[in-house]
């Protein structure tokens, strides 16, 4: 590699981590499964879509160089908890440096569902050291506000799987984890943690807490009427 490319590429890296004010927007939704994240980001796209408001989704696990990658290693019960955190962590590397960044630098508004937050919580699940997450995810730009769609193991249980693939994935059951056997049991005790660690993190990182048990509508118009003051 000549030196232009590698001082290219440490400054496009650089640019990662430097705590500079982009033009754009940075709203996160989180919160754990089931929680209702999807329905509200589809919402709220479309009413950025009905005011003419440039902006662009991003969702975990998506990037086109990383995905098939992690999906392929859990359908074969290949990841361990080390695995797992660092998997994740490059997908959403590549999602900052190639969609994320350059969308709010461009002044969009940059709608994504689940952000580093996600990380943290089903990862301290899994054993890993708070701290150490937070390093690892130290290149993350800082979200300009993030709503968690607060709900509780009780009520999660009782809801379907927002696509038929997650009700076989045993990582999203917690069976990695040597919980329980029992899958149903297993999934109780593994959401309880992650829950948990989201309370947690709701206070740690002031977001803005939903009561994600209300009707849809009503939890959408609490969203826009806060995202509207801020863009």
């Amino acid at each position: 590699m000549s030196d232009a490319a590698v001082m290219d590429h440490a400054s496009r890296a650089n640019s990662l981590t430097e705590p500079l004010r982009r033009p754009g927007t940075l709203v996160v939704i989180e919160g754990g499964d089931r929680s209702g994240r999807s329905t509200q980001i589809q919402l709220l796209a479309r009413w950025f879509e009905r005011q003419d408001i440039a902006f662009i989704l991003t969702d975990w696990s998506t990037s086109p160089h990383i995905s098939k990658a992690i999906h392929k290693a859990k359908s074969e019960g290949a990841l361990r908890p080390i695995t797992y955190s660092l998997f994740y962590a490059t997908d959403f590397a590549d999602r900052v440096a190639n969609v994320i960044v350059p969308a709010l630098e461009r002044g969009e508004v940059v709608l994504a569902d689940r952000y580093i937050y996600t990380a943290f919580a089903r990862d301290a699940a899994r054993g890993a050291n708070p701290t150490w997450l937070q390093a690892l995810y130290g290149f993350a730009p800082e979200p300009d506000v993030v709503f968690y769609l607060r709900v509780p193991p009780a009520v999660t249980l009782s809801r379907e799987p927002s696509l038929p693939t997650k009700a076989l994935d045993q990582y999203e059951f917690g069976l990695d984890l040597g919980l329980s056997s029992d899958p149903a049991r297993s999934f109780k005790l593994y959401q309880q943690e992650v829950f948990d660690e989201f309370e947690r993190l709701s206070s740690e990182y002031a977001f803005v807490v939903m009561d994600g048990e209300q009707n849809v509508d009503t939890i959408h118009r609490s969203l826009r009427d806060v995202v509207k003051d801020m863009i």
